[in-house]
């Protein structure tokens, strides 16, 4: 049957196929976290962002709580830039490099 953490990853996999099936093109799965959304998902034709909880029953589920715990990104409006890099440590400490425009 697998442990609890392997189901989950199983079932968080599943629902990134349905979400892919709903127009998402690009997921972020938050692997083993406790956060409330597991899955950030990107609907770029409905200019959507989703924020997802991938439960097994819907015993517990509140959407209500899902809303609160990311009220900020949930009232987000506008178009946003996306920009690419990475933190890493070097000789000096940590430093940074994004893409530049």
């Amino acid at each position: 049957m697998g442990t609890r953490y392997t189901r989950g990853r199983s079932a968080e996999y599943y629902v990134m196929k349905k979400l892919r099936e709903l127009g998402a093109t690009f997921m972020v799965r938050s692997a083993g976290s406790h956060t409330l959304a597991d899955i950030i998902a990107f609907f770029p034709d409905k200019g959507e962002i989703w924020l997802v909880q991938v439960k097994q029953s819907k015993k517990g589920v509140s959407v209500f709580k899902l809303n609160l715990e990311y009220e900020e990104l949930v009232s987000l409006r506008g178009d946003y830039r996306v920009r690419t890099g990475f933190f890493y440590h070097g000789k000096d400490g940590w430093d940074n490099t994004f893409a530049r425009d």
